[in-house]
This record gives structure tokens, sequence and C-alpha cells, in this order.
């Protein structure tokens, strides 16, 4: 964490504040808002192979 801090030096402070909008911002443009969600069963796939 500190070297990250370092890194960013002043600019941090100003991004600090920016963040939670642009966190909206970012979720609105996502290519997946809205899309339903389906997510990998990687247990029922094996247990439908190796019945």
């Amino acid at each position: 964490m500190a070297d990250t801090r370092r890194a960013a030096g002043w600019k941090r402070h100003l991004v600090a504040p920016v963040s939670p909008l642009a966190r909206v911002v970012l979720r609105r443009r996502s290519p997946y808002r809205g899309s339903p969600g389906q997510y990998a069963d990687p247990w029922g796939v094996a247990a439908n192979k190796w019945r």
C-alpha cells in the first residue's frame, strides 16, 4: 500500500472524491449492463460428465 501511495503521489487526493462517480459511469457503460445473470456451474458440468 505504501508503494502504491508513493507512486500515485499528490494525484491520489484528486482520485478519491472522483472514484464514486467514475464507478457509476463505468457500470452504466458496461457491455453486460442489463443482461441476465448466467453464471458458470463447474460442479454441475462435472456431475453430468461423470455421473
